[in-house]
């Protein structure tokens, strides 16, 4: 019993380590002071949809009593691009999404796919495209802080900011059909 409970403790540190992404400190200059801001980051929280789907090709088998092959290709471009909230500088925003989405901060590559699928007898096979969109969304909590008798003290009101990181990750996607 009580492996599984340090077990499941365990767990759950990681899990809060995971929701509680980060606490970082940027430096900023001030006047006579040593001043940061205490940025933490929280998140992401993530949806995707499918967007701009459209036929790019057709393979008509309607009327062969055998398989037929549907060659393919196509290139795209898959990209990653940022909003960064209010006082979130790219140095922090990058450092998050290394650590949550993996990758860079932003970026734009073309691919080129090629494959074949094989089509029934009496079917048609349809090539569609469309664009996968990821968007994540980080919250930021941003305190002001500064140098006083060698510690850190906070100044001001806590102030909240999001961030917003968008990657498009186009598909190809066969869908075999009667017409």
């Amino acid at each position: 019993m009580g492996k599984q409970f340090l077990f499941l403790a365990l767990l759950n540190i990681l899990s809060l380590s995971y929701v509680f992404a980060g606490v970082r400190t940027e430096g900023y200059f001030c006047l006579f002071k040593e001043c940061r801001k205490q940025i933490t980051t929280t998140g992401p929280k993530s949806s995707t949809s499918i967007k701009n789907r459209k036929e790019a090709g057709t393979f008509n088998n309607k009327g062969v009593q055998q398989t037929g092959s549907f060659t393919y290709s196509y290139s795209s471009t898959n990209s990653r691009k940022f909003s960064a909230g209010l006082d979130i500088g790219a140095n922090i925003l990058g450092a998050e999404i290394k650590a949550s989405l993996g990758g860079e901060l932003q970026w734009i590559k073309t691919e080129t796919f090629a494959g074949t699928q094989r089509i029934p007898p009496n079917k048609v096979g349809h090539a569609y495209l469309s664009d996968r969109v990821t968007t994540s969304v980080f919250t930021h909590k941003i305190q002001h802080q500064e140098k006083i008798s060698g510690k850190w003290k906070n100044v001001g009101p806590v102030k909240t900011s999001k961030s917003t990181v968008t990657t498009t990750i186009p598909e190809l996607k066969i869908e075999i059909k009667d017409n």
